[in-house]
């Protein structure tokens, strides 16, 4: 029986990365589908409807229609009865997840795109992230120092100069540290192209095009 896979996105007009996801999957092993988090129409929504991907967009436009989001997604979750659902940038992360976790779907994902940027310039969303981290059975760290930030920073409770080690909080093997990856096949077509990846990378240009 496939596992029936639910990606859950906001705020994104287009990301070649869902693309990538949508073509390469492996379709005997997962039902994919997508919903986007949006004010409006996307290139992305587009084109997943395009290659017959099963999409919903549900309007979302600030905080006062995360309830209302909640809701739609609480019962989107019941009627559809998804394996996993794998949550992407800020809002669709605490969203989805709520309503994940309200609707009992066993495996939920979330990929933590940012490290330090709410504990350094916006610290009410550490409240956010923390609950990210307690919503999710599974944790996908998009590089080393990310996952520093989810150990060390955000499995601390802070009151003002006291320091407590919350080590229950949500264990360490939630986290999985997977890097962003890119398809270097189209940009290593040309001599051009080629070259200027071999600058960006340091790596000789038979190696850029081997990776």
């Amino acid at each position: 029986m496939k596992k029936k896979v639910t990606y859950i996105i906001s705020d994104i007009n287009r990301a070649i990365a869902f693309e990538w996801v949508a073509a390469y999957l492996n379709k005997d092993k997962f039902e994919l589908s997508f919903i986007l988090l949006n004010k409006g129409n996307s290139v992305l929504e587009d084109h997943l409807k395009a290659q017959n991907f099963n999409v919903i967009r549900i309007h979302h436009s600030g905080k006062l229609t995360w309830p209302s989001t909640v809701i739609k997604l609480y019962n989107h979750f019941k009627s559809t009865r998804p394996h996993i659902i794998h949550c992407h940038l800020k809002v669709a992360a605490t969203l989805g997840l709520i309503a994940g976790k309200l609707a009992h779907v066993p495996v939920r994902i979330h990929t933590r795109h940012h490290s330090s940027l709410h504990h350094i310039y916006f610290s009410k969303g550490v409240f956010w992230d923390r609950l990210n981290n307690k919503l999710s059975t599974h944790i996908i760290a998009i590089s080393g120092e990310v996952k520093k930030i989810l150990i060390e920073w955000e499995k601390r409770l802070h009151l003002k100069y006291i320091t407590f080690r919350t080590a229950s909080y949500f264990p360490n093997s939630k986290i999985v540290t997977k890097p962003l990856s890119i398809k270097l096949e189209p940009l290593t077509k040309s001599r051009t192209n080629t070259q200027l990846l071999e600058w960006f990378l340091d790596l000789p240009i038979g190696k850029v095009c081997n990776i």
